[in-house]
């Protein structure tokens, strides 16, 4: 893009004079708008932006003073050389107060002049170089998520522009507002444009900036679209990386406001290609984030596998035991049954009834360690989307280590000590993801220790407001020249086949989220120890209990719907709670309406959320919409929280949410506490 010739405002009411400056300052290479009088210099400065102005102190209409100050109220950076014949101390004090550049006294020595001019467009440009200097330094100093909110900041300031946007591409190809300024938020996230729809749109296809102003007609692009409604000029700038487009930025100026010019494009030009790097960076670290969660998740898949195996394999071989069993009993049951149960005893040198309890206590053990792994992993996986929530930090921790467990099992002793009052607000995910980190970092220290003990650590305690967790490991340590730098990314000590040199720097920009902090000691040759400290939360006071009634103490049998595309699991709902509830069942979100229209007076509808072609999020926005009062009797169940369509419908409803696999009895818990309130 070549550069566009200074524009210079000469003011001078001496025609000949007004000519041979003219002639001089075009020699020069610059566009010269010339006038003889202020108040025509006035009526310039309305209409453009000058990169200099020329002024004669004394002029008719509106002397130089009034030109040079009404510059400097419309636009700051422009320089204002002064003229005059009639020079003496109290006029110049009083233009330099008012932001005189200099003084060129008359007769002008046009050398002097055309230097003196040279030095007022260079200091300009300094100033409009540093201020996309500061701008740079702004946007690459932000975090991620308030990223737009800063571009659209310095661009306001950096271009002087009145209305600001930035568009990103949604999911769908449609650009939406990430953030404006001057735009309420409800507007901004109804705005949404397809591509090739209105000026973003045409830009975002064509990939060329547009400056446009006094309206839409000057470019045959915009054909047929409206014209801006308060803004006179505009530039679109499209963001694209190779054939990606990666944003829109739209810069406006209003009605009454001096328009754009080619030097304002240039300019926008180099910020737009900041703004391109930073969103680039951000979506590069996005993905090396969810790069490093799936690797941690990956490198412990191996393990995750044997600890699941463990408990599946009792699980089988304690069911099998049982059906075994009820085989038995059915055939005794079918030749005698007036005697059945001496001749079960006889007939079962396992022990009988009490085996029988036994193998489904084995069961149960064994199935509530596979949803706690299951529950582990999803919380890893879920990562950095959570909302902050009140949780015991302890609790934290033993995911972790449940999680860690096949990378822990090292000849190293390993000692945990979790004292009380661990409770924080943050989000239980991203943290157990900081403390895998830890305790496989840890891990790995140690197997590299040889000829004495191995330890690995795991303490947390509550001490002056704050909850602090400790993981300290008795392996190589860090040597001193890169404690400095163990949390910038991409820095590691370990081999390029194991670390990414990423994990610490994610773990601490983690824990800074929720207004803690990492700190590290360690020692070559004797160990680590990483302190994670967080604030510590208020406890909410405790919610008052509701003793509901015993189960034949129930004034009536409460109705109760059960909703899940799985016949096993109806079948399920229905053995346990058929002989206490009034139940229905509804295999998919289909039969759920169905059910729902003939008999609204359900005291609760537990339902699944993620179900075929109705599923329950649906259920229950065409159930309320037709039967309010039903809102608050559902119970949502599901095995997949982490799913982006059920996270996002959570946070619309303050329904209980149920995770596969549940106690049942909890599940009859609430039904009996609905109830016994109504």
């Amino acid at each position: 893009m070549s550069a566009a010739p200074t524009l210079i405002l000469l003011a001078e009411d001496e025609p000949t004079i007004r000519m041979v400056l003219t002639e001089a300052l075009s020699l020069e290479g610059h566009t010269v708008v010339a006038v003889e009088d202020g108040l025509k210099a006035l009526s310039e400065l309305e209409r453009s932006e000058f990169d200099a102005v020329v002024c004669d102190v004394r002029m008719p209409g509106r002397d130089g003073v009034e030109v040079l100050r009404a510059v400097k109220e419309a636009s700051p950076d422009t320089e204002v050389v002064m003229t005059t014949a009639h020079a003496n101390l109290q006029v110049a004090i009083e233009c330099l107060r008012a932001g005189a550049f200099d003084f060129v006294p008359k007769p002008i020595n046009i050398i002097a002049l055309s230097s003196t001019v040279a030095r007022a467009v260079e200091r300009r440009n300094l100033r409009a170089a540093s201020a996309l200097l500061k701008a740079s330094h702004a946007v690459f100093s932000t975090k991620v998520e308030h990223l737009p909110e800063v571009v659209v900041e310095v661009a306001g300031k950096v271009m002087s522009a009145d209305h600001v946007s930035l568009m990103l591409p949604g999911v769908d190809g449609k650009l939406y507002i990430a953030h404006s300024s001057g735009l309420p938020p409800e507007v901004e996230e109804k705005v949404t444009l397809a591509l090739g729809e209105r000026v973003a749109g045409r830009i975002a296809v064509d990939r060329a900036p547009v400056l446009l102003n006094h309206g839409l007609g000057e470019d045959p692009r915009f054909a047929g679209l409206e014209n801006f409604g308060r803004v006179e000029s505009s530039i679109v700038f499209p963001l694209t990386s190779g054939d990606r487009l990666v944003g829109v930025l739209n810069l406006g100026r209003r009605l009454g406001v001096r328009p754009f010019r080619k030097a304002d494009l240039e300019r926008a030009a180099i910020l737009a290609s900041q703004v391109l790097l930073a969103l680039e960076n951000a979506r590069m670290l996005r993905q090396m984030v969810a790069s490093e969660r799936l690797a941690s998740i990956g490198q412990l898949a191996a393990g995750v596998a044997h600890e699941i195996n463990n408990p599946v394999s009792y699980v089988l071989a304690n069911l099998q035991l049982i059906r075994t069993c009820l085989d038995r009993l059915a055939a005794i049951s079918a030749r005698d049954r007036d005697s059945l149960w001496e001749q079960w005893q006889a007939s079962s040198p396992e022990g009988g009834m009490a085996d029988l309890a036994r193998a489904a206590a084995d069961a149960e053990e064994g199935a509530l360690r596979i949803r706690e792994i299951v529950r582990d992993m999803g919380g890893l996986a879920r990562g950095q989307e959570e909302s902050a929530e009140l949780f015991d930090l302890g609790d934290a921790i033993r995911s972790a280590l449940r999680v860690a467990a096949a990378e822990m099992r090292t000849r190293a002793k390993l000692t945990i000590e979790l004292q009380g009052g661990l409770e924080v607000r943050a989000s239980a995910g991203p943290m157990s993801q900081v403390l895998v980190n830890l305790l496989v970092n840890a891990a790995h220290a140690v197997r590299e220790v040889e000829g004495r003990p191995r330890e690995i650590r795991v303490k947390a305690f509550r001490e002056e407001g704050r909850v602090l967790a400790e993981v300290s490991d008795t392996g190589i340590g860090i040597a001193p020249q890169n404690l400095g730098r163990i949390f910038q990314p991409f820095f590691t000590t370990k081999d390029p086949s194991t670390g990414t040199g990423l994990g610490l720097y994610i773990s601490r920009e983690i824990v800074r989220r929720y207004g803690g902090e990492i700190q590290v000691r360690s020692e070559l040759g004797k160990g680590t120890t990483f302190t994670v400290s967080l604030p510590a939360a208020a406890m909410d006071p405790p919610a008052a209990e509701v003793t509901p009634a015993p189960a034949g103490q129930l004034v009536r049998r409460p109705q109760v719907l059960f909703v899940d595309d799985e016949a096993t699991i109806l079948r399920t709902y229905e053995r346990f709670f058929g002989r206490e509830f009034d139940i229905s069942l509804a295999q998919g979100g289909a039969q759920a309406l169905e059910a729902i229209a003939k008999h609204q007076s359900y005291d609760l509808v537990v339902c699944d959320l993620l179900m075929g072609s109705i599923d329950g999020m649906d259920v229950y926005r065409k159930a309320c919409g037709r039967f309010p009062r039903l809102c608050d009797a559902f119970v949502f169940v599901t095995g997949s929280r982490e799913h982006a369509q059920v996270r996002e419908f959570l946070k619309t409803v303050k329904n209980r949410v149920l995770e596969k696999p549940f106690e049942l009895d909890l599940l009859r818990g609430l039904v009996r506490k609905k109830v016994g309130a109504a």
